[in-house]
């Protein structure tokens, strides 16, 4: 039986302080999915390091890209990587700074096969436990554990996995033969554009939830160099793995954990088939992210069956890219500091107000449920965002607020939709606060004079981070900006009934 692989990145969610009724900070930490952004230092070989940024790397980059994108793609057919029919993996221009894409140039329609990877080529936890000791392993864990991070073994082991493979490529006398996965090792970045390779101008505009989400990413750098320490302590035989080497062919820096923590974390997922078994899948790894993904990776229940992408919709049309969904958009600053890119296409985001500890009935109005508490970019208000305040506000009128509850659980529409338009104008108040707190302190960008001083080709991520702000400030702009139109629509009309109330009292 095969299980649908649901690709969904690293989600750390830090809640904003809404102004209105001040619930405390929140953080919701889940583990699951990871993928890998293609970004701009994607398809650079080993020891091939192109200059960073959205500009491009140039002819002599472009033609290393292109040289290691052959030799994987024939090594991949060598080593039963099967591609569907009309299915190219080529160069993509339209990627910022270059990076490689997978298009169908043939009408596609749903289950259709993309691509199969034998269960040889594929880099697993599973392969690296089975190397360790049990003492070794439990080393490991405990030192995760230590810092409270031990929900990333899998991620860790998987790491000692790639840099066993990096240790035996770099030992064979023939580069191309064997088996070795050498053709694959070379297509992996040697630069990256995440948030552990932000320098301190970067970070000064990352906004609270974006510094929240690097702040975790670097825990687990130096929780997993500690982990690579003990390890080595215990058996001198995997100090070679992690040490530094300034000829190193895989990492620009020479920093070989951080390289290798970085590939994991960008290019990696848990196996539906068994949630302890962290992977990647050579050649599958090179989709692009599309928030509306049109194909699936499938997974047999066993361990040695073949890992399929087939298409996820109908009617594909000829020379369409195909994608993979990282995850779900409406927390962009995940997809900036995990896989260091803005995702333009995003439509809708989480709105930011957040409530720690939630009661059962904020839960089920849909508080804490981020793909319910959104905003959309035009400014639109989600009604989990409605009913969530509404239900805090009445908090000082708890019969109100049992009936408001009830009504909502119910489906009396009648007495819901009376106490909403009774609260209209302090539910408008409450958010319109909050979206001003969020503009003044949150999303910031230079003036004009202040960015004229800064040398952006010594900050390369810069121009991303601020086009992510730009974003979410427009957002929270439209969002504003509506809800003083509720506001003012609301107080004509409070105005109104008082003039009613004086009248009939004359």
């Amino acid at each position: 039986m095969l299980k649908a692989c649901s690709l969904i990145a690293v989600l750390c969610g830090i809640a904003f302080r809404a102004a209105a009724f001040s619930p405390a900070l929140q953080q919701l930490t889940a583990t699951s999915r990871r993928r890998t952004a293609l970004a701009a230092s994607s398809g650079k070989g080993f020891g091939k390091p192109a200059g960073a940024g959205g500009s491009g790397a140039g002819a002599s980059s472009s033609f290393q890209r292109d040289e290691a994108l052959d030799q994987l793609l024939s090594w991949s057919d060598d080593n039963g990587i099967v591609r569907g029919k009309g299915i190219s993996v080529a160069a993509n221009s339209k990627n910022v700074g270059g990076g490689v894409g997978i298009r169908i140039n043939r009408p596609g329609k749903a289950g259709d096969e993309v691509m199969s990877i034998p269960r040889n080529v594929v880099v697993s936890s599973q392969d690296a436990l089975s190397s360790l000791t049990t003492e070794e392993v439990d080393i490991v864990t405990n030192t995760l554990k230590s810092d409270g991070l031990d929900t990333y073994a899998s991620e860790f082991f998987l790491m000692l996995r790639l840099l066993q493979e990096v240790a035996a490529y770099k030992g064979r006398a023939d580069r191309q033969g064997g088996g070795t996965l050498g053709p694959w090792l070379d297509s992996l970045p040697t630069e990256f554009d995440m948030g552990i390779y932000f320098d301190d101008l970067e970070r000064s505009y990352l906004p609270q939830l974006a510094s929240k989400l690097l702040d975790l990413q670097e825990r687990q750098l130096a929780a997993f160099r500690k982990a690579c320490d003990a390890l080595a302590d215990h058996d001198g035989k995997h100090a070679t793995l992690f040490e530094t080497d300034d000829d190193s062919k895989c990492a620009a820096d020479g920093d070989t954990v951080k390289w290798a923590f970085s590939i994991v974390f960008s290019r990696s997922w848990r196996s539906p088939s068994n949630s302890e078994d962290a992977r990647m899948v050579p050649l599958a790894d090179n989709f692009n992210h599309g928030e509306e993904a049109n194909v699936i990776v499938e997974e047999p229940e066993g361990d040695s069956g073949v890992t399929r992408v087939v298409l996820k919709n109908d009617d594909v049309e000829r020379g369409t890219e195909l994608k993979l969904s990282y995850g779900p958009g409406y927390d962009p600053s995940r997809f900036l500091i995990i896989f260091g890119f803005f995702d333009e296409t995003v439509r809708e985001v989480f709105c930011g107000v957040a409530f720690t500890d939630p009661s059962e009935e904020l839960v089920r109005l849909g508080a804490s449920d981020r793909s319910s508490m959104i905003y959309r970019d035009d400014g639109a208000i989600s009604n989990a965002v409605w009913d969530s305040t509404l239900y805090v506000t009445l908090a000082q009128k708890p019969d109100e607020q049992r009936a408001f509850y009830e009504a909502r659980i119910n489906d009396d529409a009648e007495l819901f939709q009376a106490l909403h338009r009774k609260y209209r104008l302090e539910i408008a108040l409450s958010l319109k606060n909050h979206a001003e707190a969020v503009l003044q302190t949150e999303y910031l960008v230079p003036t004009d004079q202040e960015l004229s001083k800064i040398n952006v080709k010594e900050h390369p991520q810069l121009p991303m981070i601020l086009k992510h702000n730009r974003f979410m400030r427009k957002v929270f702009g439209n969002v504003k900006d509506r809800l003083e139109k509720q506001v003012l629509l609301e107080v004509e009309k409070r105005r109104a009934e008082v003039k009613d109330e004086v009248e009939k009292g004359a």
